[in-house]
């Protein structure tokens, strides 16, 4: 039996090859048991306000997202994400994973993003994440 870092992770990627890359790396390296993988802001935001106000125990503890997306960007979905009760916001890590960072200094306004990585996410990405949760330190920020 695998022993899973995390329960249930969540993928935000509206590119389909980013998304299926991530996963195969996260269930290849037990990262987490499951791994939902959601094209839109919007469709995440959904699912996060539904297992809050459900209490359905199925919010992720880390959330891989994109910033570039259409309709909902990235940023857009932390602003409205930065919205959820502290207790809920505590209990997750969120990762940028973006071909491109375009305003990094923007990424600084939201504690609760806690790193940020190229596509595709790798191996030693995932290595680097479980550092940061051996130490018991994921509010760590890579670029003071």
């Amino acid at each position: 039996m695998e022993n899973f870092i995390y329960e249930n992770v969540m993928v935000i990627d509206d590119t389909p090859i980013d998304c299926f890359l991530a996963e195969k790396v996260i269930k290849k390296s037990a990262f987490a048991k499951e791994v939902l993988s959601i094209s839109s802001a919007i469709e995440a935001l959904s699912y996060l306000n539904y297992s809050v106000e459900k209490n359905t125990g199925r919010f992720p503890s880390v959330i891989f997202l994109d910033i570039d997306m259409p309709l909902m960007n990235g940023f857009d979905f932390l602003s409205k994400y930065s919205k959820f009760p502290e207790e809920v916001i505590s209990q997750c890590s969120i990762v940028i994973l973006s071909s491109y960072i375009k305003d990094i200094e923007r990424i600084k306004d939201y504690p609760f993003v806690h790193l940020c990585f190229s596509k595709p996410l790798t191996d030693e990405n995932l290595d680097e994440l479980r550092k940061l949760y051996n130490r018991d330190n994921i509010s760590f920020f890579p670029f003071d």
